[in-house]
Parts: C-alpha cells; sequence; structure tokens
C-alpha cells in the first residue's frame, strides 16, 4: 500500500512539473509574440485610398480589399474611399503595399500607428506581382522593419499578420506557414501574359484591409506581403496569401531606382509536372516544370529556343535551385534581369540536359485587355467562359495573352477570351488557359459560340463537360469542366 501510495505521489508530482514546464514554454511563446508586435507594429500604416473602383461582381473564391483594379472600360466605376495596409521598410518614408490597394488612386493618405496622419505618393506599382512602393511625405526618420530574404518560409513555422481589417486598425493574428508556391490564376486580369503567382500560404485571419501588411516570422523579419484571402464568402476561412520578400524586394528596388520592373523572360510557357511524367522521364519525385510551348520563330527565337530547349522539355533547376514547380521557375526568373544568364538543368526524356540562357526582356505593353462588349452584344457565358470568333480583333489579343503564338500557327477555332471568377470554369482551372483556342466541346467540332451554350444546356448537373483546346507549338489538351447544380 505504502508503495502505491509513493508511486501515486511520484505520478502527481511528475505531473505537476510537466505542467509547470508546458506553462514556462506558453509564457515564453506569448512573450515572444509581444516583442515581435512592439518592434513591427509601428512601423505598420493605415492606408487610405480615395480612388475609382469598379465592385465584385457574382461569387467570388478569391477578394481583395475592394475587389480588382477597374480598367477604363469597365461599368459600374464609382469613386469611393477604401482602405488597406502597408509597412516602412526605409526610414526615409518608403512604405510597400498591394498594387490593388492603391490602383487608380486619386489621393493617398496613411496613418502610423501613433495615429499620426500623413500625404503618401505612388513611386511605382507593378501589376504582374501586386505589388506597390509609396513614399510618406514627412519629416523622418520613420521606424522600419526589414525583409527576409536570406531564407525561404518552412512550412509549418509560425508568423504574425498585421494589418487593418474590417476597419479595425492595427491588429495582429497568428498561424503558421500553411504552404509554398501556390499559383491562383488570379492575376492575369491586371499584370498580363507576365504575371508572376508564388504565394506564400498561410492560416493567420487575412480579411478585407490586411492587404498589404506584413507576413511576419518570429525573428520579427517580414517573410511576405499579405495579398488575398481564398473564401466563398469573403470573409475569412483559414485561407490567406502572401508575395513573398525576395520577390518584394527586387520588385522594390526597381521601381525605386528605375520606375518601372525590369524583368528578365525565359520565353516558355509551362505546366505542372505530373505523376506519370516524373514516371516517363525518371525524375526522383514529381517536381519542375514542363515546357508546352516556346516564344519566338524560327527566325527570330526566344531566349529558351535560342538555347536549345524544346516543348516536352521539364525544367528541373535554374542556377542550382531546384524548380519545385512552375511559381519557382517564374519567381527565379523574375529575379533576373534581361542579359542576365542563368544555367538550366532539364530532362529530355530520360537524359539530363544543361543549358546557358540569356534572358530577354518582357514586351513592355499592356495587359491583355479584351473589347468592351454592348449590352446588345453580350453573348450567355455558359460555366463562366467567354469564347468568341477568331477574328483578328480575337488573334491579336491571343498573342498578347501568349507572346509564343506566331502568325503562321492561326489556327481556326474560337478565342478563350476570359473566365469569370467563381464559376465552374474557374474553379476548374480553365482561367490558366486564356489566350488559348477552344476547337471542340465533347468531341464535337465547335462552329460557332452558341454550340457550346447548348452542350452545356444539355448537361446534367454533376456531369463533365470537355472542352478541347489548342496552344503554340502544337500544344493540344482537354479539359474536363464539371457541371455545377443551378
Amino acid at each position: 500500500m505504502k508503495q502505491f501510495v509513493l508511486a501515486l505521489s511520484l505520478t502527481l508530482l511528475g505531473a505537476t512539473m510537466a505542467s509547470e514546464d508546458s506553462l514556462v514554454i506558453a509564457q515564453a511563446a506569448s512573450e515572444t509574440y509581444v516583442e515581435i508586435t512592439n518592434r513591427v507594429m509601428p512601423a505598420v500604416v493605415n492606408i487610405r485610398v480615395e480612388a475609382f473602383v469598379q465592385r465584385p461582381r457574382g461569387d467570388q473564391r478569391f477578394f481583395w480589399p475592394f475587389g480588382p483594379p477597374p480598367t477604363e472600360e469597365e461599368p459600374n466605376r464609382e469613386f469611393t474611399e477604401n482602405g488597406g495596409t502597408g509597412f516602412i521598410v526605409d526610414a526615409s518614408g518608403l512604405v510597400i503595399t498591394n498594387y490593388h490597394v492603391v490602383a487608380n488612386a486619386q489621393k493617398v493618405r496613411i496613418t502610423l500607428s501613433d495615429q499620426t496622419v500623413l500625404d503618401a505618393e505612388i513611386v511605382g506599382v507593378d501589376p504582374t506581382t501586386d505589388i506597390a512602393v509609396l513614399r510618406v511625405q514627412g519629416e523622418g526618420p520613420f521606424p522600419t522593419i526589414e525583409l527576409e530574404t536570406t531564407r525561404k518560409p518552412q512550412v509549418g513555422e509560425w508568423v504574425l499578420a498585421f494589418g487593418n481589417p474590417l476597419d479595425l486598425p492595427f491588429t495582429v493574428t497568428s498561424g503558421i506557414v500553411s504552404a509554398r508556391g501556390r499559383r491562383l490564376g488570379i492575376l492575369a486580369g491586371t499584370g498580363g501574359a507576365y504575371s508572376v503567382e508564388d504565394y506564400i500560404q498561410t492560416d493567420a485571419a487575412i480579411n478585407a484591409g490586411n492587404s498589404g501588411g506584413p507576413l511576419v516570422d518570429l525573428n520579427g523579419k517580414v517573410i511576405g506581403v499579405n495579398a488575398v484571402l481564398a473564401s466563398p464568402t469573403g470573409a475569412f476561412t483559414g485561407y490567406g496569401f502572401a508575395i513573398p520578400a525576395e520577390l518584394t524586394a527586387k520588385v522594390m528596388e526597381d521601381l525605386v531606382l528605375y520606375g518601372v520592373v525590369l524583368r528578365g523572360i525565359m520565353g516558355v510557357m509551362v505546366e505542372p509536372v505530373s505523376s506519370l511524367d516524373a514516371e516517363a522521364f525518371g525524375l526522383p519525385y514529381p517536381a519542375g516544370a514542363k515546357v508546352v510551348g516556346l516564344s519566338g520563330s524560327k527566325a527570330q527565337p526566344g531566349p529558351a529556343m535560342a538555347a536549345g530547349i524544346h516543348p516536352g522539355d521539364i525544367i528541373w533547376s535554374l542556377n542550382g535551385t531546384l524548380v519545385e514547380d512552375p511559381g519557382t521557375l517564374q519567381r527565379v526568373t523574375a529575379l533576373g534581369h534581361p542579359g542576365d544568364v542563368v544555367q538550366v538543368l532539364l530532362y529530355r526524356e530520360t537524359h539530363i540536359l544543361s543549358f546557358p540562357v540569356v534572358l530577354g526582356e518582357r514586351p513592355s505593353e499592356d495587359p491583355l485587355k479584351a473589347p468592351p462588349v454592348t449590352k446588345e452584344e453580350e453573348e450567355p457565358r455558359p460555366l463562366g467562359i467567354d469564347i468568341r470568333p477568331l477574328d483578328d480583333d480575337a488573334w491579336a489579343l491571343a498573342e498578347r495573352a501568349l507572346p509564343s503564338w506566331q502568325a503562321e500557327e492561326r489556327p481556326t477555332g474560337f478565342l478563350l477570351g476570359g473566365v469569370q471568377f467563381g464559376s465552374a470554369g474557374w474553379e476548374a482551372g480553365i482561367n490558366r488557359y486564356i489566350g488559348y483556342v477552344v476547337i471542340s466541346v465533347d468531341g464535337v467540332t465547335l462552329k460557332n459560340p452558341k454550340d457550346f451554350a447548348q452542350v452545356v444546356s444539355k448537361a446534367s448537373p454533376g456531369d463533365l463537360v470537355l472542352l478541347g483546346i489548342i496552344g503554340p507549338q502544337g500544344y493540344s489538351n482537354t479539359l474536363p469542366i464539371r457541371v455545377p447544380n443551378p
């Protein structure tokens, strides 16, 4: 009996010590959060913008604080005041935020954490990454926060998100890095064919108003710029996304020095590598970026074509950095300038080859914009997909969306001109194929856009509709789309 009492006493003592140890660990974590918040918050700013905006219409999976940036030809534009977040990275008053926060701004003001209100001017914007740089109109020095460019964030590490969500200024939330390298297909409409998407995913709460705020690690450094959340309602549901600090730093440097982003391009169209690709090419595991098209022609080849890269190759690394997915390829290439040489390691069939590629210059053209459609001309958009006859105007749009199209390649079919946010087409990822040409639906050759509508109207909810498309360099694919419930 005495032995039992002694054993029970030791067990309770051990439990008490374990409980005390857990409390010490929790208190240490709490103190770390407090220390980081005290260090970071003075550099966070509340941004108020007077601008022309367009209110989002219909269901959307991905939300900005007040909808995607409007264009001149879009209807339902109104003058309003909206908010977002930014953070100061230089004592002279340089502020980083999102492009969509200040798009079409007529006036920008910032509020510091001590409630000081100051005007700000836009130094430069980059729609292809959704980054903007502002300069505070006031006397410094201002409190700053540092961008973390020396390491990659790790999945599972703790992070804090700072911002001004839902008119609740200077809020901090916590979470972890949930994933890296996310491509959401949301920047093509504002950034065009050369948009760069390589988002960090986090479960730290991000809501309308958080855009442009810092995502910070436990060292108090910025690992990402909060940009967008995934939600069927517009409220936080556990999925937020941030632009990596390394890419942000490069964009900021170019905007400050040159007023524009000098971005090198390889001139390739790529898609993710499947498990079947990995097996066929002898890859260690599914990773890399599969080349499905090249820019240029035999007379005037693009950078990758000139270096000897072929459609079907799988790009495995750039300058020794593993290409985990197409987003990694975009990000690493975007960090270079025109004229830089990158060493490309790739798989061709089962052979490993290496090519030096001289990066080219991104065409200085506006993002893809379709001509306005009047109510009288507007066609129905089955499954949220806009297809239009491939006339001269539509072909010009296709060439701007996919510069690898060549005039002699002009096919017979219909331009895939756009996909509505939140639609069945959007859910199926069809937005990644804007600029491609639709030739069939469910194996039947299309004769006019209304044929597509008729096929969809005969399908039942839950059925799969198969969209046949073709692209440059002989690319072809069949895209399945599930018909939604009415």
